[in-house]
């Protein structure tokens, strides 16, 4: 992943867009395993004054690490490009002590807008959709094991992602799920496939297949623990966890590897799962405060710009869940009082979170699910979300008291773990804006990411401004949404009514686009406490009047 959004090459420097703790290797090997001896209750009093100190002065080394890299942003530009910097940086402050609350909710709607303005194909009933692929998958099944072919899967000595499979029955589904790694699983990978004492064809398919390391159960160990039990053979430096009711995209455990080798502070990362009837399942899921949770998006065209940029999330699911193994290791693994399934892969995550690691959303790292594929249907598996929600809250009651919303605040205000409260809206106007103000631009991008805000860039244009490719800025973790016309522009902005506090504006409020915007700002959100910062090239930000 680009950790940095950069010039043209014309221009000679990189500037940095995202912090990197310098104990991030020190977080991944030894706090990880000090938090699952405070998750299981072992650690004295002593241990757990010794751990909270630790995460004081990480928290101490972060902050005096983003105040050098912004001084020298500032240092490395002339005045009056710093400038503006200062004035960001004071309007964020204004944000958190005026608007502690700011974030009210909104709706899913506005992930519904597509970034290149394709028209969504139709979609099918999902009911159809699966009827129709389990057909498929059983028709090529057949056909496979009627004649003498075999299946090679990818194999290492020297693995860097090894993916866990658990089976169970549903050979048709498992075929195709390995036919896709066949295909899209980079060489460098190993496979570990669990049989749970199928009864179906599963055993004559793994007959056939080469490359796999194949582990077979007396019993059905069921799903957490099939896990376990398959991960402790795993020799990679990252353990997938993968349903055999899936099938992955071009380059999905290449995307997931690259985030936790460029991101030592990282712990898991989850992907963009679909549902075959072509609509999102989820980009990354929200724990609620009370416990339940919700995949980001699910119903949502996947195509659509909220699902294409990266960001810190609450949890990813056990569908497509890529965590370092020896995070994975030091935890315990799932923790088998979710057993034999459900809620497994959220408690995983927050008590990596718990361990001062991070645990991410990545669009590159594409999935198709079939869903309850594995469990037969979604109404089998209610008891037993029933039974291991009620365990998850009184695991982790305080916490999701203390760090995560309530529902009512909607799906739009929750999609993102940041370290500051609201949104910014960076609005753009213009079509070719020169090099002193695609300076100032990343200037200002890189002083809002330091400040670990939630960014929406809104493009009031057709093409891409120059230098500031919009892919680079999804990688880096900022929205990128495209209004060309009045209509589409104030759709947009009814959409997200009470989720931004600071809009910055990087060119003149007087060129005909911007002037639109910020008049359908005031027109459409008039009861909101809103900053609007004007940016000139020839002078510094000044404050516009707000909505509210």
């Amino acid at each position: 992943m680009e950790n940095a959004i950069s010039r043209d090459q014309n221009g000679g420097w990189i500037e940095e867009a995202a912090t990197r703790m310098s104990d991030a290797e020190r977080l991944v090997t030894g706090r990880a395993a000090l938090a699952a001896a405070l998750v299981r209750g072992s650690l004295s009093a002593q241990e757990r004054a010794r751990l909270a100190k630790e995460n004081a002065d990480a928290a101490q080394r972060r902050m005096v690490e983003a105040e050098a890299r912004l001084a020298d942003l500032q240092v490395s530009t002339s005045w009056r490009l710093t400038a503006p910097l200062r004035m960001v940086a004071h309007g964020l402050r204004r944000i958190i002590s005026w608007n502690r609350a700011v974030l009210r909710g909104g709706t899913r709607a506005a992930a519904t807008r597509d970034t290149e303005g394709a028209t969504a194909r139709p979609l099918q009933p999902e009911d159809e959709a699966k009827e129709r692929y389990r057909r498929n998958c059983r028709d090529a099944l057949d056909a496979f094991l009627a004649n003498d072919a075999r299946l090679a899967l990818p194999h290492s000595a020297n693995p860097r992602a090894s993916v866990v499979i658990v089976l169970y029955n549903q050979a048709e589904l498992t075929f195709d799920c390995l036919q896709s790694i066949a295909r899209e699983a980079p060489p460098d990978t190993e496979v570990i496939l669990l049989d749970n004492a199928s009864t179906d064809a599963t055993p004559a398919l793994l007959e056939r297949i080469d490359g796999a390391r194949v582990i077979k159960a007396a019993e059905n160990l069921h799903f957490l623990r099939g896990v376990n039990r398959a991960a402790s053979e795993a020799r990679g430096r990252h353990l997938l966890l993968l349903n055999n009711d899936t099938t992955i995209a071009a380059n999905a455990i290449k995307a997931a590897s690259d985030r936790l080798d460029g991101e030592p502070d990282l712990g898991a990362v989850g992907g963009r799962v679909l549902r075959l009837d072509g609509t999102l399942q989820e980009a990354g899921c929200i724990i609620w405060r009370d416990g339940h949770c919700e995949g980001y998006g699910r119903g949502e065209d996947p195509r659509a710009p909220a699902f294409a940029f990266t960001r810190d999330v609450d949890y990813c699911s056990g569908a497509f869940l890529m965590v370092r193994r020896q995070v994975f290791e030091a935890l315990g693994g799932l923790d088998e009082v979710f057993a034999p399934a459900y809620f497994e892969e959220a408690d995983l995550c927050m008590r990596i979170r718990a361990a001062g690691l991070r645990v991410a959303y990545e669009p590159g790292a594409q999935i198709t699910h079939f869903e309850y594929g594995s469990v037969g249907s979604s109404a089998s598996a209610r008891p037993l979300y029933v039974r291991n929600h009620r365990t998850f809250v009184e695991r982790h009651g305080p916490t999701l008291r203390s760090a995560h919303m309530d529902a009512t605040r909607g799906a739009l205000a929750a999609r993102a773990r940041t370290s500051q409260p609201g949104a910014v809206l960076l609005l753009d106007g213009e079509a070719d804006v020169g090099d002193r103000r695609d300076s100032l631009f990343r200037d200002t991008f890189a002083s809002l990411r330091l400040a670990g805000a939630a960014m929406t860039y809104l493009r009031l244009a057709t093409a891409d401004r120059p230098g500031l490719e919009e892919d680079v800025l999804r990688h880096s973790g900022i929205e990128v949404i495209r209004a060309t016309t009045l209509p589409e522009l104030r759709s947009f902005l009814a959409e997200r009514r009470n989720f931004y506090s600071l809009v910055v504006c990087s060119a003149s409020k007087h060129a005909k686009p911007v002037d639109e915007a910020l008049k359908a700002i005031i027109d459409l959100w008039p009861e909101e406490e809103v900053i609007m910062l004007d940016m000139k090239i020839d002078g510094p930000i000044n404050f516009i009047e707000g909505a509210a």
